[in-house]
């Protein structure tokens, strides 16, 4: 009778372990012994309680809940454990130095390296930095949990000796402590992760999403079967439905605005005849997480700039990075990534363009437009492929074990000796080039995503639970199901072989399909490349008034001041740009004030106007995200643009935000219970890109109805962004300021 244990300790991640209670109730069914593991409220601060109090009572209940319904043995954490153990891995964590964390070992296991990954995800970092106290209380917290599931496991598997496990991911904590004691011990694991298309799940061998995991030996048997004609049309098909923001398996982060190609290189201000390195980055923390798949570097931030250094070499090159837009998620921020990034974008060169993670500019848009793809493990990378473009990758994930077209940059240095390999590859049999592609695309997206008739996933979030009694779990009702259980019991497939059918299959119908598919991609190319508005496409004029905070004025004798504000201007990407100073709101009485602003307004030569200050920072596409739209015949009557922002402190660290799609509001007394500051003209209006008409007109009515600087920026906003504003702004809800509060001012 074979032996199999489930570590499921997680209740509330459902979605995950309604697979862990269907497979281990079908193999009870088909004789096997089964075993279902939860928590049993063990962890101390658990990472998914988030410090919620009630967390543990709810997940708990949901372990038993799904445990109840499949009908499968289980047993707590808490039941395994006793009182001396608890004592035994607090003195141990606690007895731990900052500096030893990373390589902390319990019990001679390197569970300082196991719970790496697990950090990273929580604190969405790429490296733990352990001169910061509250690191490491939470890495000590990841410690001592990682060493209860330890004894844990040493229990369990010395009662039970199980032939095989079964666990979730094995990269977070607490499943990568688990799995990498199972495997040290050479026992097997099944790791079971969501699948890359909607409602699917996928299966590996012995590894997690950043080993070949039994894949790479499962591509071999495919790798030189031809895709029939409605394979190829399935491929085809998604790659639509991807590029619009359908059956991604997970929410997509955009969908495609559908741009012009033309206005693409106007909104990136980029010169007609320039050579487009496209680069699709990941979030920091992912790497983090994986990072042994990391090539080359030890960082995005690193490896961004060894991107730029190694292809100035590339006459006529521009280098569009394309951030992912996971680095801000609807409940996440990376913000020691954002923290990094902004000071990275006020020095990068004139031939480099930052697409922050929530511009709308896609990769999508971005895989017609460019000559070559730079990827870091994004499906980006291989959807850049199908599309006809030469890609280099700087990760070894998946899609280089199945040999899909990727090619590899081994060195910081060889950026473009990668790039030039494989642009003359591709050259060289582009139809073999895109059926290598195809070939892979369909296997890593179909043939290892299985959907269970038993199970499923809603709503991308929530179980779906499809059967109403655990017979209908017996062998010859759900394939999928079958097929696992018969990998658990029998040693059969885990993945799906060729039958003789595939293997005497032509090639006739994918060569005339991809010979057909290779015309439309040269044809679009060709069109993009075409439409090229910036032949007579001159800037509007902006007129930008820095407000000086110390009386400096910008030209010192000694040259240009330096300045937060200045040093970003500078990378703006829209160049049509006159700069003046004008005094502070605060050297002089409100009366003064508006004379001053009335005269600089006046005689600013802009059609648009924007004040700002020396401790704020502008994304490169304020300008030109804001003008564009605002020159669009539609958007005529619109007075301006209110820009979202980031409110960081002194030292560059994010505090807060305002005027997001996260945190919106049309209420002012709202807006200052975020921003105090908001109640600061020198800060308010910085929110703002203004038509200069709209501005004088606006100036002229506050003027009128304000008493004192502290009901300027109330006036202000009662005009601009109430619902019965006079005037009319659009938000673009995008964080393209960064305002950086001095140590003196609290919010």
């Amino acid at each position: 009778m074979k032996k199999i244990l489930f570590f499921a300790p997680h209740g509330n991640w459902h979605l995950h372990h309604q697979v862990d209670a269907a497979i281990s109730s079908s193999l009870q069914l088909r004789g096997a012994e089964v075993l279902f593991v939860y928590c049993g409220r063990v962890f101390k601060e658990c990472p998914n309680a988030r410090g919620k109090e009630t967390f543990c009572k709810v997940c708990l209940s949901e372990s038993k809940n799904i445990v109840n319904f499949f009908k499968v043995p289980s047993i707590a954490l808490s039941s395994v454990l006793q009182e001396k153990d608890y004592i035994r891995c607090s003195q141990w964590t606690e007895s731990l130095k900052g500096n030893e964390l990373l390589d902390a070992k319990f019990e001679g296991k390197d569970l300082g390296e196991y719970v790496n990954s697990g950090v990273c995800s929580y604190l969405l970092i790429s490296k733990p930095d352990f001169s910061e106290e509250k690191t490491i209380k939470i890495y000590k917290n990841f410690l001592y949990n990682a060493a209860l599931v330890k004894i844990s496991y040493d229990k369990l598997i010395k009662k039970m000796q199980p032939d095989h496990i079964v666990c979730f991911h094995a990269k977070i904590s607490h499943y990568s402590v688990f799995f990498e004691l199972a495997r040290q011990d050479n026992i097997p694991v099944l790791v079971h992760e969501r699948g890359s298309i909607d409602d699917s799940f996928m299966f590996l061998e012995n590894g997690h999403e950043g080993l070949p995991a039994g894949r790479p030996e499962a591509m071999s048997k495919w790798k030189e079967i031809p895709l029939s004609h409605e394979e190829c049309k399935k491929v085809k098909k998604l790659l639509k439905e991807r590029e619009d923001g359908k059956n991604h398996a997970i929410p997509a982060f955009y969908r495609s605005n559908h741009l012009q190609f033309g206005e693409l290189r106007k909104s990136l201000r980029l010169p007609k005849d320039s050579i487009v390195i496209a680069v699709f980055l990941a979030s920091d923390w992912e790497l983090g997480m994986y990072k042994e798949l990391c090539i080359n570097f030890t960082s995005i931030i690193i490896a961004i700039k060894d991107i730029i250094k190694n292809l100035a070499k590339w006459p006529d090159v521009y280098i569009v990075f394309r951030h992912h837009p996971n680095v801000v998620g609807d409940n996440h921020t990376g913000f020691t990534f954002l923290k990094q990034l902004f000071h990275l974008n006020r020095t990068r060169p004139e031939t480099v363009r930052v697409i922050m993670p929530k511009e709308k500019i896609t990769s999508y848009e971005l895989m017609w437009f460019a000559d070559a793809v730079i990827s870091f493990g994004s499906t980006a990378g291989v959807e850049a492929i199908l599309r006809g473009l030469p890609t280099v990758s700087n990760v070894d994930i998946i899609y280089n074990f199945l040999d899909m077209g990727l090619e590899r940059v081994l060195t910081p240095d060889s950026y473009l000796d990668s790039l030039k390999k494989a642009i003359s590859k591709k050259q060289s049999n582009e139809l073999n080039f895109l059926k290598k592609a195809y070939r892979g695309f369909y296997f890593y997206f179909y043939r290892l995503s299985n959907k269970f008739k038993s199970i499923g996933i809603k709503d991308h979030y929530k179980c779906d639970i499809k059967i109403n009694s655990i017979n209908e779990l017996s062998e010859g009702n759900d394939p999928a199901l079958d097929r696992v259980c018969n990998y658990l019991l029998k040693g059969s497939p885990l993945f799906s072989v060729p039958g003789e059918l595939e293997k005497s299959r032509s090639d006739n119908e994918e060569t005339v399909f991809l010979q057909r598919e290779l015309d439309i991609i040269y044809q679009k190319r060709k069109e993009v490349k075409n439409k090229n508005i910036l032949n007579n496409y001159k800037e509007p004029l902006i007129t930008v008034l820095r407000m000086r905070l110390d009386g400096a004025f910008i030209k010192e004798k000694n040259g240009i001041i330096s300045s937060i504000f200045l040093q970003s201007l500078n990378k703006s990407r829209h160049k049509n740009i006159e700069l003046n100073d004008m005094a502070s709101p605060y050297y002089y009485d409100l009366t003064s004030f508006f004379k001053e602003l009335i005269v600089y307004v006046d005689m600013a030569k802009g059609k648009y106007i924007y004040l700002g200050k020396d401790y704020i920072h502008i994304d490169e596409s304020l300008f030109s995200t804001s003008i564009d739209y605002l020159e669009e015949p539609e958007n005529i009557s619109c007075d301006g643009i209110v820009t979202g922002s980031w409110i960081c402190d002194n030292n560059g660290n994010i505090i807060t935000e305002l005027f997001t799609q996260r945190r919106d509001t049309n209420n002012f007394s709202d807006s200052l219970k975020r921003f105090p500051l908001f109640s600061d003209p020198k800060y308010a209006l910085t929110f703002y890109v203004w038509r200069k008409k709209s501005l004088q007109k606006i100036i002229k009515i506050l003027e009128k109805s304000t008493k004192n600087f502290n009901e300027f920026s109330e006036n202000l906003y009662r005009q601009t962004m109430t619902d019965h504003a006079q005037f009319k702004f659009i938000k673009s809800l995008i964080p393209n300021i960064s305002i950086y509060v001095p140590l003196l001012q609290k919010i």
